[in-house]
């Protein structure tokens, strides 16, 4: 049951033109996804941010496939997530795409829709030049004409992309808007729109520092993405592979397990020689998870023995070792995820798997780790380490 009533925010059913179903008395703000499926959901959780400070309606975009094929088609913010708990949570009404517009997945044709968007990625990186490539406009119909945001929006100067959630926030007001257009000028014709307010991505966005998400304080987490729980038919298909993984019964709980998130394939590139040499071994694995083990047990006298890795490993010599360590695996070829539930469930579960660990064991600079970690400790009250890229 959702606690808003979306008629309330959209004037009636998805229309071919967005502008027929915005309400003259709200005001709405979106961005697009272009940059890896877990920097997108911190993207979202900015715009929820953003959205809260600035009294508005956030749209989400669906999610569009960065790391497996484009066939895999776009997923929807709530085929993932709980919306109905999201919006209680945030005391707030969240919209998507969808609720306000056809798109190409549901008709033929759609008309081209012309959108004036500001383009904070140009704003963070001197050497961004263009707005952030992403398939949501064109996916939408409409004709995205981008305005830079002014470089002073940023928060620190040359080497950091992060612009200030303060700064932003002024965008979304008469004011701030005007005193921006000063400053930089509309790449095509249409300037930003007011109604509409739109950014092209808002991953390389905090409220005091970088990467904020590091810190046990990160507002972006604790007012927003904290809240952010799976989807219940996500959730129990998770505890399904999880209750046949561990051979117990559809009727019992899951056991307690040490989830490991073991990131390498494109890590791999960062070592010299490009030859995964510096990555994480066994004996350093090994280590993380008795230390993880070793604070369950003292902290809640809890001896948690079953171990579950995730990994974009493709090497089988490196399975063959976690099966040999006495880990266990849940392997999406053999079990056909792909087949029965689309391509995007298999990263899909394994995040939800991730987020069910009694104790996590991630990967340091993974940002997939990271939420992972923050999911563990802040849900389920659990121990977390992170593997190190150069050994122990």
């Amino acid at each position: 049951m959702r606690p808003f009533d979306i008629s309330q925010y959209v004037k009636g059913k998805p229309t071919a033109l967005f502008r027929d179903n915005l309400r003259e008395d709200a005001k709405y703000i979106t961005t697009w996804v272009a940059g890896g499926w877990t920097n997108d959901v911190m993207a979202i959780a900015h715009l929820l941010f953003l959205a809260h400070l600035s009294n508005r309606v956030p749209v989400l975009p669906r999610f569009t496939p960065t790391h497996f094929p484009k066939s895999a088609g776009m997923m929807r913010f709530s085929d993932i997530f709980d919306l109905p708990q999201l919006e209680r949570a945030l005391n707030m009404p969240i919209l998507e795409w969808d609720d306000l517009k056809l798109t190409q997945a549901n008709v033929s044709y759609i008309p081209r829709e012309d959108l004036g968007c500001w383009s904070s990625w140009m704003a963070g990186g001197e050497e961004n030049r263009e707005p952030r490539e992403t398939e949501n406009p064109r996916l939408l119909g409409l004709n995205v004409h981008y305005t830079p945001v002014p470089r002073g929006n940023k928060m620190y100067g040359v080497g950091d992309w992060h612009l200030l959630f303060g700064r932003l926030l002024q965008l979304a007001y008469p004011s701030g808007r005007t005193a921006a257009l000063k400053e930089v000028k509309a790449l095509k014709v249409l300037e930003p729109d007011e109604q509409m307010l739109c950014f092209d991505w808002l991953y390389y966005t905090g409220l005091d520092r970088s990467f904020e998400w590091e810190y046990d304080y990160s507002p972006e987490w604790q007012l927003v993405a904290r809240h952010m729980h799976w989807n219940l038919v996500l959730d129990a298909l998770a505890d399904e592979y999880l209750r046949r993984h561990f051979h117990v019964s559809p009727s019992d709980p899951v056991p307690p397990f040490i989830s490991v998130h073991a990131r390498r394939d494109d890590f791999g590139d960062g070592c010299p020689g490009r030859n995964s040499s510096c990555l994480p071994n066994y004996e350093q694995l090994k280590q993380r998870i008795y230390e993880v083990q070793f604070e369950l047990w003292k902290e809640r006298g809890t001896q948690v023995e079953r171990v579950l890795v995730m990994s974009d490993e493709k090497d089988p010599q490196w399975w063959a070792g976690i099966v040999e360590n006495g880990w266990g695996r849940i392997d999406h070829t053999k079990e056909g995820t792909a087949e029965q539930h689309g391509l995007w469930y298999e990263m899909l579960l394994d995040v939800v798997f991730h987020s069910k660990g009694t104790g996590f064991v991630g990967t340091d600079s993974s940002t997939m780790s990271l939420l992972a970690e923050r999911r563990v400790k802040d849900w389920n009250g659990g121990s977390t380490a992170r593997l190190l890229w150069h050994g122990l």
